[in-house]
């Protein structure tokens, strides 16, 4: 995708739009940096001033004056601390919407979350702008100045500090080189252990039923054990260089300490510019030995912004569209391609069909041969490579949201509850729905008898995953939550997988039922007795279309082509059994 480069982006607007707090937070910095300045003008003024004239009421001035100003000094710092924290905040709640979105959408797009937590990442971002590395940032500038001032006092003591101050920059460059792929790589390795640890706390049952604890154990332990060692080369280079640092300042310090001294004894330098001047290149060094400690946290964050940038530009916001009439059901495909969510592989070659309001089509077929792909592609969650899906005549990417929110009901082969109650489940957790449209869609899915007799009914916790249900249970409360609003268009990816007897003839009474209001309805089964509702039949074979037509036509080709083909593997079976008998 590319992008024009006097467009900024939209992480570039939501700092842009931080500028008032960024300007305040310079400003009161430069108040901060002034304040600074206190102590070594005290020790000049106290040594020079108020201890050659003996004068308590210079000396008790001066300190009512250095208390004032060291007050504001930490006001100040308090005040900026907050701000800072206030911006982070504020750039997170800019973006956290747009991230989250974008995040589902690539995790659609590309079959499963890729790479870092992108929501992760805006936290990352937000923790460094309300963290103690921008104050270093807005401080760094005034080190000249802390120079000219201890150059001012006396050549040699500016030279001094300007030495320490390059050396600690050359540390700090050599800490980026060795620094920034180290993290890139723990960050690899890391990731993929927490997706590991993930994938076992989902798969729990399975890893304890088939003993493969020790097993993921060493598989989790080992990529863990990577990002640790990675983690701990870099804080081990980032601890040496931060001693090293920390070791040159003191040892500056107290070589300008003894140099100030040589100078007053050489005349050069008065007994209160001493200590003065120590302060002042303590200080001036102060930003390149807290940027040292704290450039981990800042190549963490550069990271998760060309990240979140990258995120951001790959799936823009969708484009407001025209307010359409609510769909009444009409679908239509047209020579429709589609691939893995990769990139790869064709899945779906050349598939064409199309359905009336109240019409049911079940779509059967082995395994692998396209199905599901099919169901994905219908509801919007696969966009086809080629051809074209549309409802009520409107390309299914044309619909706004909202209306496609209500419009459409869709339940995978695998049922995903979230963490929350019944309710909110079958709600989708929307916040203004009302509880007469919960029960209404828990009634026409059968499940309201079954969610009374849950411990607390529709106030009743799911946990992760509707850990707390049945698989059975499961797939009725995921019907309920299709059937929420009343969908104009419903696809079921095989609903009966995991009911009982009970629970299929329920599904047989919500099938009918939506088909006497004029849903629309794609229903993918392995079990043919769900053809015995379908209006339409369409078999799918290697991503093909093999038969699509009203349902008797279809099943009565598919009962005599399997007829002819046990007639022809008879007629095959049969001399050799003559062969065999013969010999």
């Amino acid at each position: 995708m590319s992008h024009s480069p006097l467009k900024r982006t939209e992480l570039e607007q939501a700092f842009r739009a931080a500028r008032p707090g960024l300007f305040a937070t310079g400003v009161i910095s430069m108040a901060i940096n002034l304040t600074m300045l206190t102590g070594p003008l005290f020790m000049i003024l106290v040594y020079d001033r108020a201890l050659p004239s003996q004068s308590y009421q210079t000396l008790l001035g001066l300190s009512v004056l250095m208390l004032g100003l060291y007050s504001v000094f930490g006001l100040l710092s308090l005040v900026r601390s907050r701000i800072l924290v206030r911006i982070g905040n504020r750039l997170g709640n800019t973006l956290e919407k747009r991230v989250f979105e974008a995040q589902i959408e690539r995790s659609v797009k590309e079959g499963g979350a890729k790479g870092r937590d992108a929501v992760g990442d805006l936290g990352t971002l937000r923790d460094f702008m309300g963290g103690s590395t921008p104050a270093v940032i807005f401080d760094a500038p005034w080190t000249p100045i802390y120079l000219g001032f201890a150059y001012l006092l006396h050549p040699w003591l500016g030279y001094a500090g300007l030495a320490g101050v390059v050396f600690l920059l050359a540390v700090a460059m050599l800490n980026n080189v060795l620094t920034q792929r180290g993290v890139a790589r723990a960050n690899q390795f890391q990731v993929r252990s927490n997706r590991v640890l993930n994938d076992v706390n989902r798969n729990h049952e399975v890893a304890h039923a088939m003993r493969m604890r020790d097993d993921l154990y060493d598989h989790w332990h080992g990529l863990n054990g990577q990002a640790q060692v990675k983690q701990s080369q870099i804080s081990d280079m980032a601890s040496t260089l931060s001693s090293i640092s920390r070791t040159v300042r003191l040892i500056l310090q107290s070589a300008v300490l003894g140099l100030g001294a040589y100078l007053a004894i050489s005349g050069d330098l008065s007994a209160g510019s001493i200590i003065a001047a120590s302060v002042l290149v303590g200080r001036a060094l102060a930003p390149a030995e807290q940027a040292i400690g704290s450039w981990r946290q800042y190549v963490l964050a550069s990271a998760a912004r060309k990240r979140l940038n990258s995120l951001l530009e790959d799936y823009p916001p969708a484009n407001p569209s025209v307010q359409l009439p609510q769909p009444r059901g009409v679908l239509e495909l047209k020579n429709v391609f589609a691939t893995t969510p990769n990139g790869g592989a064709t899945v779906l070659r050349n598939v064409s069909l199309s359905l009336d309001p109240g019409e049911v089509l079940a779509v059967i077929g082995p395994s692998g041969s396209g199905k599901s792909t099919l169901a994905r592609v219908i509801v919007g969650t696969l966009e086809p490579s080629r051809g074209s899906v549309r409802l009520d005549g409107a390309d299914m990417s044309y619909w706004n949201a909202l209306q496609l929110r209500d419009s459409v009901g869709y339940m995978p082969q695998t049922v995903e509850l979230f963490d929350g109650t019944v309710r909110e489940n079958i709600a989708r957790f929307q916040v203004d729905a009302s509880d007469a449209d919960v029960v209404a869609a828990a009634q026409a899915a059968n499940a309201h008898d079954l969610i009374l007799k849950l411990p607390d009914a529709y106030d009743t916790s799911l946990g992760e995953s509707g850990s707390a249900l049945s698989g059975g249970e499961r797939q009725r409360i995921g019907l309920a939550r299709v059937l929420y609003k009343n969908p104009s268009l419903i696809v079921l990816d095989e609903p009966n997988s995991n009911l009982d007897a009970a629970g299929t003839a329920a599904l047989s009474m919500t099938i009918d039922r939506l088909k006497s209001e004029g849903r629309t309805v794609v229903m993918i089964a392995h079990r043919l007795g769900a053809l015995n509702q379908a209006d339409k039949v369409l078999v799918m074979d290697g991503g093909t279309v093999s038969a699509y037509g009203p349902r008797d036509e279809i099943l009565r080709t598919y009962s005599e082509n399997r007829n002819k083909k046990a007639s022809a593997d008879a007629e095959t079976a049969a001399p050799k059994r003559e062969g065999k008998t013969n010999a």
